[in-house]
């Protein structure tokens, strides 16, 4: 199997999450614009771009830290309005936090699943 062939299978299997013109806004800032985009099981996302381009207040919105103001936000099949943190982290959606709060009495492993 090669390259093209795991593009292919990948692309008939359903996404586990999908967003579509996803909209954030804050007084005079528009910090995402009609963001979209699909990932399907099994696939790790990395997120890369400028300062300014919107990649924490995504976070953010998938973390349910924030609602967006409007867009479509599918997770497993489920419409969501917007996510809480209880039912992303039941999604299974995760990730690092950029800006991470460290306990000094706990190693690296310990912050990041604590």
């Amino acid at each position: 199997m090669n390259y093209s062939d795991v593009s292919i299978a990948q692309s008939t299997i359903a996404p586990f999450l999908s967003l579509d013109g996803v909209r954030k806004t804050y007084p005079g800032v528009v910090a995402l614009d009609g963001f979209s985009m699909e990932v399907r099981p099994g696939e790790v996302i990395g997120l890369v771009g400028e300062n300014g381009a919107g990649k924490s207040t995504l976070m953010k919105i998938l973390g349910g830290v924030t609602r967006p103001d409007s867009g479509t936000i599918i997770v497993d099949g489920v419409a969501h309005e917007g996510l809480t943190v209880e039912a992303s982290i039941g999604s299974g959606i995760a990730f690092v936090h950029q800006e991470l709060n460290l306990f000094e009495n706990l190693d690296v492993a310990a912050n990041i699943f604590f």
